[in-house]
């Protein structure tokens, strides 16, 4: 009998649980990837000032954190959770300044790049926070599932 680790069982597990249960498959799939949207809204709220990022004729970062549809990817059931806004991948990354143009045109002896905007890393920073949930939230799915018969 081949010996599991922890991590494979529960992989082989959530394999065979997307084939036999999909739609509970899908259930716990959406309540965690809301969870993660309220990590991603707690750490963005707490670390991202909002008077530095969001101007008038954007749309406001906190409010933007979206959860996607469930899809097919590498014949497993995924779901993201991305920000809608338009500058929200600037903020994550960190974008250059630019300053000294006007609608195409430069004005003045302003040099056009001035250096960096902060990175905040906001995705990368909670993956590690929220990863432990995550297992464990479906190590307990697992066991429910499996003392209910359903697995």
């Amino acid at each position: 009998m081949k010996e599991y680790t922890i991590d494979e069982y529960r992989d082989e597990m959530m394999e065979t649980a997307q084939k036999t249960i999909p739609k509970e498959s899908k259930r716990i799939l959406a309540t965690e990837t809301q969870k993660l949207k309220r990590y991603l809204l707690k750490y963005a709220e707490q670390n991202v000032p909002v008077s530095e990022i969001d101007a008038p004729e954007h749309k406001k970062y906190h409010a933007s954190f979206k959860v996607g549809k469930t899809y097919r990817y590498n014949e497993s059931l995924s779901k993201r959770v991305f920000n809608n806004s338009r500058h929200g991948r600037y903020v994550d990354g960190g974008r250059k300044i630019v300053v000294g143009y006007k609608r195409g045109e430069r004005y003045g002896n302003l040099p056009n790049v001035i250096g960096r905007t902060k990175a905040y890393r906001v995705y990368g920073t909670v993956k590690p926070e929220f990863a432990p949930v995550y297992k464990e939230d479906l190590a307990k799915w697992l066991d429910k599932m499996t003392g209910e018969g359903k697995l």
